[in-house]
Order: C-alpha cells, then structure tokens, then sequence
C-alpha cells in the first residue's frame, strides 16, 4: 500500500499535464499512487492520463462526468489508499523533493498536517494551538497559506471534512477543505522551502471549470463561507470562540454579498437586496460590530454610491478587520464576552 496519494484534478490540461505528471515521476519519494480524475475533459487530457498509467501502475485513473475541482478532490480521496494525502493541480509541478521532505517531516513529529511554501513565496513560521478553533481561525485570517496543493495531510484528517456537490471557483474550493483540515488537526508544522510551483493559467482547472460568470463565482462563494460557517461553530462549545468565527465570516460573507450586488444592475440591486441583505441580518445581527453595520447599509435598498467610491471604503475595512489587534480590542471592551448589544 502505498504510503502517499496524489490527488491531481484534470480538466483540458492537455498543454500543461505532462510536465505534472513527469513532476510526481521525478520524485525522489518512491513510494505514492497518483489518482487521476479526469473531470469531463474534452481534450487530448483523459487519453494522456491513460498512457502514464499503462507506462507506471502508480499511476490510476478515474474519469467521471464534468463536476468542478471540488468534486474531483473528493473522487480522487474516495479512490485513494495512502496514509497521507497530497494534492497537485494539472498544470503546476511539484519540486523533486516535495513528497520527500514534507513526509520526513510529517513522520519525524507525527504531525497530522505539513505544509511548504511555493514559487517565490516562503511560508510564515507558526505555533500550532492546541486548540482547534484557533488553528481554522488564523487560517481563515490569512496567517498560513490558503491553498489546497503545497500541504502534505493525514488522510484520517480528511475523513473528516464535510464535502458539498457544488461547482466553486478556486479560493472558495481552497478555503472550504483547508479551514476543516486545519479544525481537526492536531498537529500541525511549516516547512520553510519552496517545494511547489504553480503556474498562472487562466485555463486551469481551477479557473476556466470554477462556475461561469462573476456573479455566479461571487454566489458559490458565498454557498462556500455559509455552509462553512454552520459547519465549524456548529463544533464549537466555547461561546468566545463562536463569536469569533461569527466577527470572521460577517467581515467575508459582507463583502462578497456586496461585490455580489455590483453585479447587477439598480433595478435587479434591489431584488436581491432584500434577499440576502435580510438573510445576512437575521444570521449576524446580533454579533455585528459598527463598521459591519455600516456596509451592511450601503449594501441595503439605499445603494447608490458607485463601485469606484464604495469599493475602496469597503476593502479598507475588509483589511483591517482581519489584523490581530482588533481581537485584543474586543476583548478588552468585553464584546467577544458579552456580544454587542
């Protein structure tokens, strides 16, 4: 049995797969299985893909019909039978050592998650809490990377995540498996080489296969951060740490329902409005500190500031709600204790 699989999602990638599957051959780590889920390609990728599993059993192939990066992840897991599991992306390379070090890491500290930097950026370093809220916390925070495919994970820990038959574009698709993984982790370390590289193509699976038009990415988004939400705080038993996800997911799910607003034009505006406006009151309400409040209005039925006046106003306050310092002032006027009345 083979002691890592690589889950490598295909979609019309027939210009870039070789060099990532040659990428997986070319490790010095030996012993992997690649799953290869071709996910409705309509190019030369599900016959590439044949041929590499003919030349090396290692090698196996799954084709299903077209389902977005997501649902090819999980196909590949489903398929899967190594005690850890890696992700490559069909047109990124792995460097010769990246299953190598990043397993000799994971071993040596029995740690359940492991995690490297790619192309020119170098990972942060990070202390690994023994509470699992705040791992998932400082992930959605930005302290560590977002994406899926430079971690090295136990697959006990993926059995856990709770997966949804949607079609998301690509930070979404990366949020919503990272932020359960680094949740049930115990363990957790950062390797400070860059082992992994991807590569800018607008054609990648996990763009051109994310889901059509911006206000159809924008709505999976969404999808993503609320059913995210339910399913972390739903574990939660400490009360502080629930509103701490809840003062979170306010600042994302208020900016993405905006930017999902802006799509449309004034008349359509004030349909959805009234929708998901209402909808995002009635969840966070309660927990909402001023400043949300305050793009909460210029999201509501009196929208009429442009895009190029509001956007810089709302990114602004998107930022600076996610620096640490803002946590030490609410817990300082007690309102992660007491909730803001």
């Amino acid at each position: 049995m083979p002691l890592i699989s690589v889950i490598v999602p295909v979609y019309n990638a027939q210009a870039y797969l070789r060099n990532a599957l040659d990428s997986i051959l070319a490790q010095t780590f030996t012993e992997w299985e690649a799953i290869l889920v071709n996910d409705g390609s309509t190019d030369s990728s599900l016959q590439i893909c044949k041929e590499y599993a003919t030349a090396d059993s290692r090698f196996k192939v799954v084709n299903k019909e077209n389902g977005g990066t997501l649902s090819a992840r999980k196909t590949g897991l489903e398929n899967s039978s190594g005690e850890y599991i890696a992700n490559l992306d069909n047109d990124d390379v792995y460097h010769p050592q990246f299953l190598e070090k990043l397993f000799a890491v994971a071993k040596h500290g029995n740690y359940d998650l492991v995690w490297c930097g790619y192309n020119s950026w170098k990972s942060k370093t990070y202390k690994w809490s023994e509470n699992k809220a705040e791992n998932a916390l400082n992930y959605l925070m930005g302290k560590f990377a977002f994406p899926t495919w430079n971690k090295l994970v136990k697959k006990i820990v993926y059995d856990k995540v709770v997966w949804l038959n949607e079609n998301f574009p690509t930070a979404a698709e990366d949020r919503f498996q990272c932020a359960q993984i680094c949740y049930h982790s115990n363990s957790g370390f950062v390797l400070q080489e860059q082992l992994y590289f991807f590569t800018n193509n607008k054609k990648s699976i996990t763009r051109s296969n994310a889901g059509g038009s911006r206000a159809k990415q924008i709505s999976s988004s969404l999808t993503v951060y609320e059913n995210l939400f339910k399913i972390l705080t739903d574990k939660l038993n400490n009360e502080i740490d629930k509103k701490r996800f809840t003062y979170i997911f306010a600042n994302e799910i208020c900016l993405l329902k905006v930017k999902y607003l802006c799509c449309f034009g004034k008349r359509k505006r004030e349909t959805y409005n009234n929708i998901f406006v209402l909808k995002f009151h009635n969840e966070f309400h309660e927990f909402a500190k001023p400043h949300i409040k305050f793009l909460l209005n210029l999201a509501g039925k009196n929208f009429e500031l442009p895009a190029r006046i509001y956007f810089p106003i709302l990114l602004f306050f998107h930022r600076i709600i996610k620096k640490e310092y803002w946590f030490n002032l609410l817990q300082k006027t007690d309102y992660l204790s007491k909730g803001d009345k």
